[in-house]
C-alpha cells in the first residue's frame, strides 16, 4: 500500500487538525487584508471628502468677505467724501474689489450652486460698470453706489442661506 499504516488514529486526527488550522489561519489572513484594503479605501475617501468640504468653506469665506467690503464700500459712496484722501482710499478699495471680481466669480462656480453664482456674476457685473463709470470710462449701464450695494446685500443674504445648505 501507498500509504503508511503504522499511523494510528490520533496521529491522522493530528494532521487532519493541523491542516485544517492552517486553513482557518489562512483565511484569516486573507480576511483581515480584504478589511485591512476597504479600510483604506474608506480612510482615503473620507480625507478626500474632508479636503472638499475645508476647500469650500475656505471658498465660501472667500466670497463673503468680498461681498461684505463690497456693502462697506458701497455704503461709504453713499455717504460722500469730504476732501480728494477719502475719496483716492474709496477708489483705492473699488480697485481692490474689482480686480478680485474674476477670482471670486470662478470661486462661487466651485460652491455648485447656480443661484450663488449668477447673483455672484451679477454683483461682479453691477462693479466693473460702477468702477468703469468712477474712473471715467463708459459702461453699459450707470449703477449707482445704491444699486450696487443693494445687489452686495441681497448676495449677503443668498450667501447666510447657501452656508446652512453646505453646512460650512
Amino acid at each position: 500500500m501507498w500509504y503508511n499504516v503504522s499511523m494510528t488514529t490520533s496521529e491522522w486526527f493530528l494532521g487532519g487538525a493541523t491542516i485544517f488550522l492552517g486553513l482557518i489561519a489562512a483565511s484569516a489572513i486573507v480576511a483581515n487584508f480584504i478589511i485591512h484594503k476597504r479600510n483604506i479605501a474608506a480612510s482615503r475617501r473620507i480625507r478626500d471628502e474632508d479636503i472638499d468640504r475645508e476647500h469650500k468653506r475656505q471658498t465660501f469665506r472667500e466670497i463673503l468677505d468680498w461681498v461684505k467690503r463690497g456693502i462697506g464700500l458701497f455704503s461709504e459712496y453713499q455717504r460722500g467724501v469730504a476732501n480728494r484722501s477719502e475719496m483716492t482710499a474709496l477708489e483705492t478699495r473699488l480697485r481692490s474689489l474689482w480686480v478680485e471680481r474674476d477670482a471670486i466669480v470662478i470661486a462661487a462656480g466651485e460652491l455648485n450652486n447656480e443661484l450663488a453664482e449668477k447673483e455672484v456674476k451679477k454683483a461682479g457685473n453691477k462693479l466693473e460698470d460702477y468702477f468703469i463709470n468712477i474712473t471715467g470710462g463708459v459702461a453699459s449701464t450707470k449703477p449707482t453706489a445704491a444699486e450696487c450695494e443693494k445687489t452686495f446685500v441681497l448676495l449677503l443674504g443668498i450667501l447666510y442661506d447657501l452656508k446652512i445648505l453646505l453646512k460650512v
